[in-house]
């Protein structure tokens, strides 16, 4: 786990503030290049993950290169499953992400369980830890990311007429702050 020398040496490099984790012996923050650099430098930074922007293309053929399509149609997996097609029903599918807009369209109804976790990762206030806020309808309001893979696994495809369906989508979903990845069952129920 960092310890205080550890957040001294950010500090002397300029990095004021960051989340740290209970669990994780990890500390997210926002740098500039060139302190990421020099905090590559310190010796004890094992390794180092940096966040992209991702820019979405126009409308790809996804069902083909996921497989999807192959899956609902394979006997094998629907013998396996008690003659069920694959749906996702019964299911509540863990999505260990940035959050989910439970209020989509594709999502409304589907999310079981979505919680927040506030940090101080750009505020500068020092290192804290974050804190846990459940129930919230929306906690995706600036990434998108973990809205989209929800809406890859449960997304009814409601606002493409189904076009864009997610794999499994009579599944419910579940957010649950990455801190607590071990402490999750991922799935339950029959696909």
């Amino acid at each position: 786990m960092p310890t205080d020398a550890d957040l001294g040496s950010l500090q002397q490099i300029g990095i004021v503030g960051g989340t740290r984790y209970r669990a994780l012996p990890m500390i997210t923050i926002t740098a500039t290049r060139d302190q990421i650099v020099a905090i590559s430098h310190l010796p004890s930074v094992r390794s180092i993950y940096g966040n992209r922007t991702l820019n979405l293309n126009a409308e790809p053929e996804v069902s083909g290169q996921t497989g999807v399509d192959r899956a609902r149609r394979d006997v094998e997996i629907t013998n396996h499953n008690n003659g069920l097609s694959v749906s996702g029903r019964n299911v509540t599918v863990a999505v260990l992400d940035t959050g989910i807009d439970g209020t989509h369209g594709d999502l409304s109804g589907r999310v079981a369980q979505n919680v927040k976790l506030a940090g101080t990762q750009s505020a500068s206030v020092g290192f804290g830890y974050p804190v846990n806020t459940e129930n919230l309808p929306n906690t995706d309001q600036l990434y998108g990311h973990g809205t989209f893979v929800a809406g890859l696994i449960a997304g009814s495809g409601a606002q493409s007429d189904g076009k864009y369906a997610g794999v499994a989508p009579g599944a419910r979903v579940l957010l649950e702050p990455k801190r607590r990845r071990s402490q999750l069952g991922l799935c339950s129920g029959r696909l």
